[in-house]
């Protein structure tokens, strides 16, 4: 079956900064450079960080100027892949999801490290980039996730956040069977 044509506009739920509430409204489709990808979002889960951006209650969470559209749980599938995309790797129509962590600089001594999350340069969706609260996002190819088989988008969603967290800190502690 040939993949859906993307429509030149797409729906988001976006937040006004004015009003301080968000709405549904039609926008741009984004379109991906470089390593990007664009994924038709099926669902997203809603975090917590997503409900303090959302009230301003945490100094340290704040969208960087620009960003309207919040959201780092997005399931989907891959839409169109931008210029510098693994065409090896990734096709449109592969099942992935949207994670919290964008991009980073691969450079610096917590990147070295294995501690991405911790890179001073990184980019999270839906806080310094556009998130998957619409219909299309843009993930970076370097940080995207299949959903495999036999999980739907449905159950994949929330654990982009949670459960990465929790085996990330698992791994980090690098613990083993009987610890």
């Amino acid at each position: 079956m040939a993949p859906s044509p993307i429509p030149a506009q797409s729906l988001a739920a976006i937040y006004d900064e004015a009003t301080k509430s968000i709405s549904v409204r039609l926008r741009a489709t984004p379109k991906p450079t470089g390593t990007q990808l664009l994924v038709r979002v099926s669902c997203s889960g809603v975090c917590g960080s997503d409900m303090h951006l959302t009230r301003r209650a945490t100094a340290t969470l704040a969208p960087a100027p620009g960003v309207a559209v919040f959201g780092h749980e997005g399931a989907g599938v891959v839409a169109a892949l931008g210029p510098d995309v693994d065409g090896a790797v990734w096709r449109v129509g592969d099942r992935v999801g949207v994670r919290w962590l964008h991009s980073v600089c691969h450079a610096c001594e917590w990147c070295a490290a294995g501690l991405q999350n911790l890179c001073v340069r990184r980019s999270v969706a839906g806080v310094d980039v556009e998130g998957a609260f619409a219909q299309f996002a843009l993930a970076d190819s370097t940080f995207l996730v299949r959903i495999p088989d036999g999980v739907s988008d449905e159950d994949a969603a929330p654990i982009l956040c949670a459960g990465v967290t929790v085996y990330k800190a698992l791994k980090v502690a690098q613990l083993r069977p009987g610890s």
